[in-house]
């Protein structure tokens, strides 16, 4: 994917972690949607609020999100902070991308919040697979 930003000018203390479909694509379970996720630290979501506060908004699960352009950028999710899901994120140019299990975890998250979503439901399955054919 290589670097990303870099035509929007945005900057960041810390490098954003890439989360759901972006880091989907990148691990090999699915291709990803036309926007990319990100979840950025408190100080780089508060420098995001001040320049784009237009974009600001509460996720389903309660979680503050900035919204430029393609880009959404997340101060937590579920609650968790970056400090907590960039454990063990793969690096990549810019950003970092999200490890399997963590992944997991928030597609996990996301199908118990909407448990009708057959989307949800589908990557953890495939989320599961991958998990298996890697650690097996």
């Amino acid at each position: 994917m290589g670097d990303l930003f870099e035509e929007s000018h945005l900057s960041f203390h810390h490098k954003p972690l890439l989360v759901a479909g972006g880091a989907m694509d990148y691990h090999g379970v699915r291709k990803r949607g036309t926007d990319y996720d990100f979840v950025v630290s408190l100080e780089d979501f508060f420098t995001l609020y001040s320049d784009h506060h237009q974009g600001y908004r509460k996720s389903d699960l309660g979680d503050e999100v900035i919204t430029i352009g393609v880009y959404e950028f997340y101060a937590s999710f579920a609650g968790l902070p970056y400090e907590q899901l960039n454990k063990n994120a793969v690096k990549q140019g810019n950003y970092l991308i999200i490890s399997l299990p963590y992944l997991l975890f928030m597609a996990f998250t996301l199908s118990e919040h909407e448990p009708d979503n057959q989307k949800r439901r589908r990557d953890v399955a495939l989320l599961l697979r991958k998990l298996l054919v890697n650690y097996s």
